[in-house]
């Protein structure tokens, strides 16, 4: 299995022994001790102490360093002792070694919450995977405070500006006079939270900014005037109607990872904090870096199963990120880039990638998360866990599979959420029958009168039924005209009206591709597949005589109009119903050749002849068959990731209004022969 690119300063499984201190795991470990050997109570004050580390390169001792609590809900909504710590260094300190930074401070996460013990590092792994410039490390140990076990945990950084962290130009005592360059960086945090020692300003639409640096003690009013009004920019661009051209003053690929990564990994808490940063001379945010999944991937009670969720609907952070989020989701450029941003990563080996993240990282801590859960109870609830196991590979399954339908779900409910193109212009399939429904309810279509076969019958207009095959019309294009003849009597729809200034019934004749009565236009409308049709000779409209949408109603030719694509009972919708067969002169007695074998499961010489029936109104799959006792084969349909989602009999009629939206493969085997058909539900 290919590693993925996850801190593992050590594998070995060597013991180091240095003043009674020795190395527990494969990890390397931590020894913090106070100098007043009390514990850390408090995430606001100091204690002074000392750190030991044993690890690969032997022990190193750090005389003289500060630790305090550090986190919200992690410090101060946990039960349980284990909590996590924030590190303050004399001097700057190259913790992790290189690549890493060089800094003064540092976190040691406790994944309290999060029995797999690796959401963080692996959402860290993604970012990276995707592409954000900047991704915290995320280091397993094995921790000891005050010679006492306290387990598995992350060391990380804490977010700052400097080189190998924020790499923004720190404007710590630079700004001089009203001539120094102030225009960046800056690292700021969109906050649910409302730290009252920090610096804050607050848009016109109530989003809480934190200003991380420059930091409070050096920051003046020109430089806090200066950001605000320049993030109020991209606010005031993003709330025009219709959405204004944001993207001047976002870094749009940053925004598109970040986001993609917070859906990715489920994170409720994403639209309530996220970071953002501004270069120098640059009028663009930069989105990012990734901090805290203890919630992420379906580990949360306050949301239930996510699996099946955008965070942009069920995330936290209505009165501050979301509020950006929701409003981006309006605008037609986001919808289109998220949606084929995220296939471009899905369809690069996403799911693959995740699992083998997980894989790797689970393999590496495994010794250490054994000793985590002798010493902390496995199955326990400390927070708010969905999902409490007795295992620990039981919570890195359940991780797994997650991720995998939810990184199903996303191809789909991007697709989805994507914006409809217009109605294109109409081009016939000779393949198949059509219905034509009525925008005013879609529960009518167009049906021959009395379902009368000879020349001269009338149309009207009656409810959907499989039943009436005079519903059925073949739409045969001649030129960029068409002609609508019915599937039962051969006859093609006509307006013979030559002076009635109204209204005129349509009638039925023989088809005559010369005649222009016979011929047609039709005029896309919208975004919804509708159509306004005209005829040719008289350019007169299909319209329904009174817009009344009952059982026989007419259905007229009636004098058009410039309003004709704003009335519903001038709008049709041409939905492709089962396929026309033909008979094949070669075996006229037992074979039905279709314009398409390969999607209809016609056999050859034997004695069922049959097809396959979509009917969209109802969402319903049958069989429509010659003799029904001899469709006793099974029917799959799969969704286009191969997973199989229903499975039904061919003798039976299928539902399949309980699946999402989207395009699905049926497949079905008779006589030793495969067959398929695409499915679009809508």
């Amino acid at each position: 299995m290919k590693k993925v690119a996850y801190l593992i300063l050590s594998m070995l499984l060597t013991s180091v022994k240095v003043s009674g201190q020795e190395r527990l795991t494969n990890l390397p470990t931590y020894y913090l001790e106070t100098y007043d050997g009390l514990d850390i109570t408090s995430r606001t004050d100091y204690k002074w102490g000392s750190l030991t580390i044993v690890d690969d390169a032997g022990t190193r001792f750090i005389d003289s360093l500060r630790i305090r609590g550090r986190g919200n809900s992690s410090w101060l909504n946990m039960k349980t002792d284990k909590k996590p710590y924030r590190l303050k260094f004399n001097t700057k300190t190259r913790l992790l070694g290189q690549p890493y930074a060089s800094a003064k401070n540092w976190v040691l996460l406790a994944n309290a919450d999060d029995k797999s013990l690796i959401r963080n590092a692996l959402s860290q792994a993604l970012g990276k995977w995707i592409g954000l410039p900047y991704n915290p490390p995320m280091q397993p140990v094995d921790l000891y405070i005050n010679n006492e076990y306290y387990g598995t945990y992350d060391v990380s950084d804490k977010i700052d500006v400097r080189k190998r962290r924020v790499n923004v130009e720190e404007q710590e005592l630079m700004v001089r006079d009203d001539t120094t360059n102030i225009t960046g960086g800056y690292l700021l945090e969109v906050d649910g939270f409302k730290d009252t020692d920090a610096t804050y300003f607050s848009t016109l639409n109530g989003v809480n900014i934190r200003i991380h640096s420059p930091e409070p003690d050096s920051i003046v009013e020109r430089q806090i005037s200066y950001i605000s009004e320049h993030v109020q920019k991209f606010e005031d661009c993003l709330y025009e109607d219709p959405v204004g051209d944001f993207r001047t003053y976002v870094d749009t690929t940053t925004m598109l990872q970040w986001y993609l990564a917070s859906e990715i990994t489920a994170n409720l808490d994403a639209l309530w904090s996220i970071y953002i940063y501004k270069q120098k001379d640059d009028p663009r945010l930069y989105w990012g870096p990734l901090w805290d999944f203890d919630i992420a991937y379906n580990n949360t009670t306050r949301a239930g199963d996510v699996s099946q969720s955008l965070m942009a609907d069920v995330g936290f952070g209505k009165s501050v990120g979301k509020k950006w989020v929701l409003r981006l989701w309006e605008d037609g450029w986001w919808k289109n880039a998220v949606k084929n941003h995220y296939e471009k990563i899905y369809n690069n080996g996403l799911t693959e990638f995740m699992i083998n993240a997980i894989d790797s990282m689970a393999t590496n801590i495994r010794t250490s998360a054994d000793r985590n859960f002798e010493r902390w109870d496995i199955n326990k609830r400390v927070y708010e866990e969905l999902e409490l196991f007795n295992s620990y590979e039981e919570y890195t399954e359940c991780l797994k599979t997650f991720v995998r339908k939810h990184n199903d779900y996303l191809l789909e409910a991007f697709e989805n959420r994507a914006p409809t193109p217009p109605t294109a212009a109409f081009t016939a399939d000779t393949a198949y029958y059509y219905r034509l429904v009525t925008r005013g309810d879609a529960s009518y279509v167009m049906d021959v009168v009395d379902q009368n076969s000879t020349e001269g019958a009338q149309v009207c207009l009656y409810e959907n039924l499989p039943s009436h095959d005079t519903q059925k019309w073949i739409i045969r294009q001649i030129g960029n005209r068409f002609m609508f003849i019915n599937a039962v009597n051969g006859l093609a729809l006509s307006d013979y009206n030559n002076s009635e200034p109204y209204s005129y019934s349509l009638v039925l004749y023989q088809p005559d591709e010369q005649d222009n009565r016979q011929l047609w236009e039709m005029v896309a409308v919208g975004r919804e597949g509708f159509y306004n049709i005209y005829n040719t000779s008289t350019g007169r409209i299909i319209d329904i005589r009174h817009a009344t949408y009952k059982n026989g109603t007419e259905i007229i030719s009636y004098t058009p109009s410039s309003k004709d694509s704003l009335f519903s009972n001038r709008l049709w919708l041409p939905d492709k119903d089962e396929l026309i067969h033909h008979k094949d002169s070669a075996d006229a007695d037992s074979t039905i050749t279709p314009t398409d074998s390969t999607s209809t499961g016609i056999l050859a010489n034997q004695a069922l002849i049959y097809a396959l029936r979509y009917a969209p109104t109802a969402k319903t799959l049958r069989i429509i068959a010659n003799d029904r006792t001899l469709l006793d084969f099974d029917i799959h349909i799969y969704s286009l990731q191969g997973r199989r989602v229903k499975t039904f009999r061919a003798s039976d009629e299928c539902s399949v209004a309980e699946l999402p939206s989207g395009i699905y493969i049926v497949n079905w085997v008779t006589g030793g022969t495969g067959h398929s058909a695409k499915l679009k539900i809508e």
